[in-house]
């Protein structure tokens, strides 16, 4: 038996379906369910690049997680988050410690209404737009 534990939700033509990490769907829904992002990844549910983002979702602390809004990869190098309406430029899923840890001290110092974009990619060289 696995426990399978929801990361997101992915828009299909049935709905919106509640996914886990591997993109295996777990119920479908006519709305977005609350309390969840919205996941788009280049190739789908299952692809390399969603499962850099359900990675990443699943190592970021839980105050982290509750700001992010929508997560997105078009390669599983370039995981993008949204948290209140700033784009967090999180790049591959390693050193996700780190970058959680930069990344939480940015809100801190520029919060994300005052900021357009942050880039913890390389967690060593923080900028922010």
């Amino acid at each position: 038996i696995i426990e399978r534990t929801p990361v997101g939700v992915v828009s299909t033509k049935a709905g919106f379906s509640l996914v886990d990490a591997a993109g295996v769907v777990l119920g479908t829904t006519a709305e977005a369910p609350k309390g969840y992002p919205v996941i788009e990844a280049t190739g789908g549910a299952g692809s390399r690049a969603f499962r850099a983002v359900g990675a990443v979702y699943r190592s970021l602390p839980a105050d982290l997680r509750k700001q992010v809004s929508a997560m997105s990869a078009t390669t599983p190098d370039d995981v993008t988050l949204e948290i209140e309406g700033a784009d967090v430029l999180w790049g591959s899923a390693e050193q996700p410690v780190e970058k959680a840890r930069v990344l939480k001290a940015a809100i801190v110092a520029r919060p994300p209404s005052k900021v357009e974009q942050y880039d913890v990619s390389s967690p060593s060289a923080l900028v922010i737009r």
